[in-house]
C-alpha cells in the first residue's frame, strides 16, 4: 500500500500506518455476510475493481461468507519469447552471478528452491487437485455460466421441495454444501480470467459472468420457500453443550452417550458436528438478514433494492478497472525520482498528445507513489494528486451517493437505524456505537503526537520554499506535498534511503527468503512446478506454480530433510499436500493493478473422505525486469509481498471442513489480522537478513542501515495512522445517514482528522474501491492491526523463528478459517482474550495504554 502504510488497503495507497505498499487485498472473509451465496466484495484495498464484482458473485454462487478486496491495473509485456518474459530470465541470471559466496552460504530451509524466475525446479511427472482450467474460449465461459446458475437453482429447488416432514440437514444443508464443493472452482475459472488475461474478448465475458452470477446470488437468497425448510430444519436441532444428548418435543433424537462436539437432530437422530451446526446457523442467519422473514410486500422492496445496489456496485468497480486516467510530463519534470525510474517510462506519442519528447505516467501505484514521494518538481506532483484522486469522479461520484440512499432503505426496512448498523451484525464489533467509540478514541490519542509530526513536515516545507525561491505557502501542507515530505522525515531523520533499498531487494532474493521464513515458522515446504516438464493450466506463461505440503514435526528428522520426495507433486513420508500457489508478479496491460489474493478452490472435506487441496492465486504488479537489470523492490513492497502472501497460504492451511468456511472465511473485521501480522518480519534484523541481496555484492544489507529502517517504522505514525482514520470516519459517517455529500464530508474529514486540506475539484470516494463490498467496514483495518500486533508481539517478539509458536498459529488460527469466531482462536492461540496493548505501545502510546480488549 502507501508509503509506511497499507494495510491492505486504504483506497489507493493502503492501510494502516504499519504495512505497504501498493496492495489491496481479496480475501474471503466471512462475517457471515454471505451465507449461502452471499459473499460481498471487500477490501481491503483499493479500487475495487474487478475483484469486486467477482467475489461478489462467488459468495453467492458458491454459498460462501466470504468478502473480498480489490484494486485496479498497470502494463507490460508477456513472456515466452517475448521482451519480458526473456528479461525475467536474464534478470535471474544476472542477480545470481553477483551473489557473493556468502550470500551463497546464507542458511536455507529444506526444500526450498532457488532461481525461481530463472533455472527451472526439478521435473514433475504430473499435478492431482486441481480443478481449474483457464483455457475456456469466451463462449464456453458463458455456457458454463448458465450451467452453473442452473445448478444452482435446481438445488435450491430440490431443496424448497423438500416436505417438513422428511427435512434433514443432509438432504437441505447438506445438498449447499455439496453444491458449494462442486461448482467453487468452476465459478473461479469462469470470473477470475477477468483480472489478468490477456484478451479482451475473455475478460468481457467474464465480467458477464460475474454479473449474472450476482444477479442470481441477490435473488437465490432471497427465496422464501428455501428459507422455510430451512429454518425448519435449524429449528428441530437441539444443542445440549454439557453432555452432546437432547430430546426434542415428540422424545424422538439425542446423540449417543460420549459424542460431545455432536448435535442430535429432533427429526431423524442425525448427530451434527460444531462445523456443522455452524453451517446452519449462519446459513439461517444470512437469510434473516436478506429480509426473507418480512412481510411479503416490504420483501419485494428489499429485493428490488438489492438488485439495484448489485447493479451499481459492478458499474462502480467496472469504472475503477478501466479507468485510463494518464499524466503526460517532460522526463526533467521527474527529477528526484531516479534515472531507472524515467527509462521504464513509455513515450507519450501515438497517444493524442501534443508535445514531443513526454512520457506517461500512468495512475498505477508504482508510478503514483514514486512521483508523490520522490519528485522534486511540485507541479508534477500537484498533476499527479489530481489526476489520481480525480479518477472516475463524473461517472462515480453519482454512484456511490446513490448506493447511500439504497443501502440505509434497505437497513431501515430490514428494521435497522441505517446500514452500518446492518452490515456490523455480523462482524466482531456488533455496532456502530462501538466502531465509533474506537475510532474516536484513537483520534483522540494519536492527536498529540500528530500534530508535532504536521509542524515537522511545515519546517521541511518552509526550509525548501526559501531555498528553492518557490510559489508556495510555506505554513500550508497540500496533499501533493504529504507524501513527499513524509519521505523527507523518513530520509533526513532517519537517513533511509528507499530507493537505495531496492538494490537490496531483487525479487528472486525476497522470493527465496520469503519461502524459507515461512517454511521454517510454520512447518511447510513449497516446491515449484516446472512448466518446461509438466502441463499446467495458467492463464499467462509468466505465472509460477508452487506445490505447498505440511511437514509433520512428529517424524524423524530424516524423514523430512534427507530423503528426495518419491515424486515431486507427492508428499514425503512426513508431509500432507495442502495444495497449490500460482505468483502472477509482474504487471502488464488489461491486468488487475495492484496487490490482492484469490481463493480460487476452497480447501475441504470430501464427500468419500480425504481432503481437496486448496488452490489460490496472489496476483501482484512489482517492478518488472529488464533484459539489464531484475526486478527490484522497495522495501514497502516487500512488505506488501509478505502480507498478501500471507492471505494465500490463509488459504493453503485451511482445515475446515465446509467449503464456506475454508481459510481466509472468517469475520471480515478480523480477516487482514493473521498477514498484517506476517508484515512484522519486515522489520526484524534476522529476517531482513534472509530476505536481502545487494544485486551487485550478493551481501545483505549492512546491519546500521537495518537499525535505521527499523526505527523509522514509526516515523510519521501519527499523521499515517489519522490518514487510516480519516478513511474509516468518513466510512461510517456516509453509511450512518440516510444520504450523503461525499465532497462536503471528505473536506471535513480532512481538515479535522488528515489535517491537510483536500484539493480542490477532487473526490476520492469516487475511486475508493471498499465503497462496494467493504462499505461501513473500513475500520476494520485498524482495528484487525490491534489483534495482530498482540499476536505478534505476544508469541514471536521474543523469537520470529520460533516454530512451536509458528505451528501454533498454523492449527489454531490459519486451520480454522471460519469454522469458529475469531475471538476464540485469539484466545486459544494467546492464551488469554486479546487486547490493545501492543497496537498502542507499537505506536509510541505507552502513556495511554488501556489494555481494553475490543470484545
Amino acid at each position: 500500500l502507501p508509503t509506511a502504510t497499507q494495510v491492505q488497503g486504504g483506497p489507493f495507497e493502503g492501510g494502516p500506518a504499519t504495512s505497504a505498499v501498493g496492495a489491496y487485498n481479496v480475501v474471503g472473509a466471512m462475517s457471515f455476510s454471505g451465507t449461502k451465496r452471499t459473499t460481498q466484495i471487500a477490501t481491503f484495498g483499493l479500487a475495487a475493481a474487478t475483484a469486486a464484482i467477482y467475489f461478489w458473485w462467488r459468495g453467492f454462487s458458491q454459498r460462501r461468507f466470504k468478502a473480498i478486496e480489490e484494486l485496479e491495473s498497470v502494463s507490460v509485456g508477456s513472456s515466452s519469447g517475448s521482451p519480458k518474459g526473456a528479461a525475467v530470465a536474464a534478470a535471474a541470471a544476472n542477480s545470481k552471478a553477483k551473489a557473493t559466496e556468502a550470500a551463497k552460504a546464507k542458511p536455507k530451509a529444506e526444500g526450498g528452491m532457488r532461481g525461481w524466475f530463472g533455472s527451472k525446479a526439478t521435473p514433475k511427472p504430473s499435478i492431482d487437485g486441481i480443478l481449474l482450467d483457464w483455457k475456456l474460449s469466451p463462449g464456453e465461459i458463458l455456457a458454463l455460466c448458465d450451467e452453473v446458475i442452473a445448478e444452482m437453482e435446481s438445488v435450491d429447488d430440490t431443496v424448497a421441495a423438500v416436505p417438513l416432514s422428511s427435512a434433514t440437514y443432509a438432504n437441505t444443508f447438506g445438498r449447499i454444501v455439496s453444491m458449494d464443493r462442486e461448482l467453487d472452482p468452476k465459478q473461479s475459472y469462469i470470473t477470475f480470467p477477468k483480472n489478468v488475461s490477456t484478451d479482451k474478448a475473455t475478460r468481457d465475458a467474464c465480467v458477464e459472468a460475474s454479473n449474472k452470477l450476482s444477479a442470481f446470488g441477490v435473488k437465490s437468497n432471497m427465496r422464501k420457500d428455501v428459507y422455510r425448510v430451512l429454518k425448519h430444519v435449524a429449528d428441530q436441532h437441539i444443542v445440549n453443550e454439557e453432555d452432546g444428548a437432547g430430546a426434542g418435543a415428540s422424545g424422538a433424537g439425542g446423540a449417543s452417550e460420549g459424542s460431545g462436539g455432536y448435535f442430535a437432530s429432533m427429526a431423524s437422530n442425525e448427530l451434527l458436528d460444531d462445523e456443522q451446526r455452524r453451517f446452519m446457523e449462519k446459513t439461517v442467519l444470512e437469510y434473516e438478514h436478506n429480509g426473507v422473514h418480512l412481510e411479503e410486500g416490504v420483501f419485494k422492496q428489499v429485493e428490488e433494492l438489492k438488485t439495484k445496489v448489485t447493479e451499481l456496485e459492478t458499474a462502480f468497480s467496472t469504472n475503477i478497472n478501466q479507468d485510463k486516467s494518464e499524466v503526460h510530463v517532460r522526463p526533467e519534470a521527474l527529477a528526484g525520482c531516479g534515472a531507472d525510474f524515467v527509462e521504464s517510462l513509455e513515450p507519450a506519442e501515438g497517444k493524442g498528445v501534443t508535445g514531443k519528447g513526454l512520457v506517461t505516467l500512468t495512475m498505477s501505484y508504482p508510478h503514483y507513489f514514486t512521483v508523490q514521494r520522490k519528485c522534486n518538481v511540485v507541479e508534477t506532483r500537484r498533476r499527479m494528486e489530481q489526476a489520481f484522486n480525480s479518477r472516475c469522479k463524473e461517472l462515480n461520484v453519482p454512484i456511490i451517493e446513490e448506493l447511500v440512499r439504497l443501502r440505509h432503505q434497505i437497513a431501515t426496512l430490514c428494521g435497522y437505524p441505517n446500514h452500518a448498523a446492518y452490515r456490523l451484525k455480523k462482524r466482531m464489533a456488533k455496532t456502530p456505537a462501538n466502531v465509533q467509540t474506537f475510532l474516536e478514541d484513537l483520534n483522540y490519542k494519536l492527536s498529540p503526537l500528530a500534530d508535532r509530526e504536521l509542524e515537522v513536515l511545515l519546517k521541511y516545507k518552509a526550509a525548501e520554499v526559501e531555498a528553492k525561491g518557490l510559489d508556495e505557502d510555506p505554513t500550508v501542507l497540500h496533499m501533493y506535498d504529504y507524501r513527499y515530505y513524509l519521505n523527507q522525515v523518513e530520509e533526513k531523520d532517519y537517513q533511509v534511503d528507499h530507493e537505495a533499498l531496492r538494490q537490496y531487494f531483487p525479487l528472486d532474493a525476497v522470493l527465496d527468503g520469503l519461502v524459507d521464513i515461512y517454511q521454517e515458522v510454520f512447518g511447510l515446504r513449497f516446491e515449484r512446478i516446472d512448466s518446461a516438464m509438466v502441463e499446467f493450466s495458467t492463464w499467462h506463461p509468466e505465472v509460477l506454480l508452487f506445490v505447498v505440503y505440511r511437514v509433520d514435526e512428529d517424524l524423524p528428522a530424516s524423514a523430512s530433510a534427507a530423503s528426495p520426495a518419491s515424486a515431486p507433486t507427492t508428499p514425503r513420508a512426513n508431509e500432507t499436500l495442502l495444495g497449490y500457489y500460482y505468483l502472477d508478479l509482474f504487471p502488464r496491460e488489461d491486468k488487475f493493478g495492484h496487490a490482492a489474493c484469490w481463493p480460487l478452490q476452497a480447501a475441504c472435506e470430501l464427500e468419500g473422505g480425504g481432503r481437496r487441496p486448496a488452490v489460490t492465486a496472489l496476483v501482484c504488479n512489482f517492478p518488472a525486469p529488464t533484459t539489464s537489470k531484475p526486478s527490484l523492490l522497495s522495501h514497502r513492497e516487500v512488505e506488501t509481498f509478505f502480507h498478501e502472501f500471507g492471505h494465500g497460504v490463509h488459504n493453503l492451511c485451511s482445515m475446515a471442513k465446509i467449503p464456506a468456511f475454508a481459510g481466509t472465511s472468517v469475520e471480515r473485521d478480523f480477516v487482514e489480522a493473521p498477514s498484517q501480522m506476517l508484515e512484522n518480519w519486515c522489520w526484524e534484523i534476522e529476517p531482513l537478513k534472509r530476505i536481502s541481496r545487494h544485486v551487485e555484492t550478493g551481501e545483505s544489507i549492512p546491519e546500521d542501515i537495518m537499525h535505521a529502517l527499523i526505527a523509522s517504522r514509526n516515523a510519521n505514525s501519527g499523521l499515517l495512522n489519522c490518514r487510516q482514520l480519516f478513511f474509516g470516519l468518513f466510512d461510517q459517517c456516509i453509511h450512518t445517514r440516510a444520504e450523503a455529500d461525499t465532497e462536503a464530508l471528505l473536506r471535513h474529514y480532512h481538515l479535522s482528522v488528515m489535517r491537510v486540506p483536500m484539493t480542490p475539484e477532487t473526490n476520492f470516494a469516487a475511486s475508493f474501491g471498499h465503497m462496494c463490498g467493504y462499505d461501513a467496514q473500513y475500520y476494520g483495518y485498524m482495528w484487525a492491526e490491534v489483534f495482530s500486533d498482540d499476536m505478534f508481539q505476544t508469541r514471536f517478539k521474543e523469537d520470529p523463528f520460533n516454530s512451536k509458536a509458528g505451528r501454533d498459529y498454523c492449527d489454531k488460527v490459519l486451520a480454522k478459517g471460519g469454522s469458529v469466531d475469531a475471538a476464540d482462536m485469539l484466545e486459544a492461540f494467546l492464551g488469554r482474550p486479546a487486547n490493545d496493548e501492543a497496537f498502542l505501545r507499537a505506536r509510541g502510546l505507552d502513556d495511554v495504554l488501556s489494555n481494553s480488549t475490543l470484545m
